[in-house]
C-alpha cells in the first residue's frame, strides 16, 4: 500500500466513524433510563411510564432530535397535557434533511407543508428550559404530534 492510499483510507475511516448523528432504539422507558438517554437529554423526562418502541435520532453538533414512541391509550391525556395545542404549520417542523431516510419518522413531519397523515395527527408546541454545562439556560419550543387513531407520538427539537 502506498503512502497516499493509506492516507485516503485513513481519512475515509475517520469520516465514516465520527458521525455526529446517532440513532437508538429502546424497548421501554426503563431501558432508555438504564442507557442514560434521559439523563443526557436525548429523551424528555416526561415520557410516560408505558412508553415503548422508543426510537430516537439526535445530532451531537446541532442538538436536533427526533423521537417516536408508543404508549398505553390510558395515558393519551397525560402525553398531550405536556404541551400546548397548536395548528399544523404554527411551529417549525424538523429539518427535512435530518429526518430524510429515517424509516420510522413520518415523511409528512419532515416536510414544510401542512400535510398531516390525512388528519390523523394532533399538534402541540412544547416549552423546554435547557441548562447547559456553563450554567446558562435556554428556552426552546420543540414540537409534538400525537396520532389520533393509535397511541403513537412524535417529538422533535
Amino acid at each position: 500500500m502506498t503512502k497516499s492510499t493509506a492516507i485516503v483510507t485513513l481519512c475515509c475511516f475517520s469520516i465514516a466513524g465520527c458521525s455526529e448523528i446517532q440513532e437508538n432504539r429502546y424497548a421501554s422507558r426503563h431501558d432508555a433510563i438504564t442507557a442514560g438517554a434521559i439523563e443526557r437529554g436525548w429523551i424528555p423526562d416526561w415520557l410516560p411510564a408505558s412508553a415503548g418502541d422508543i426510537r430516537e435520532r439526535h445530532d451531537l453538533d446541532t442538538n436536533a432530535m427526533l423521537l417516536s414512541f408508543a404508549f398505553d391509550e390510558a395515558q393519551r391525556d397525560e402525553v398531550m397535557r405536556r404541551c400546548e395545542a397548536a395548528r399544523p404549520g404554527v411551529h417549525e417542523r424538523p429539518n427535512s434533511y435530518f429526518s430524510r431516510g429515517v424509516s420510522w419518522w413520518p415523511a409528512e413531519l419532515g416536510s414544510s407543508n401542512d400535510t398531516d397523515l390525512k388528519g390523523r395527527l394532533r399538534y402541540f408546541r412544547c416549552t423546554e428550559r435547557i441548562k447547559f454545562g456553563d450554567g446558562h439556560v435556554e428556552e426552546r419550543t420543540p414540537g409534538l404530534a400525537v396520532q389520533t387513531d393509535r397511541p403513537v407520538a412524535y417529538f422533535w427539537r
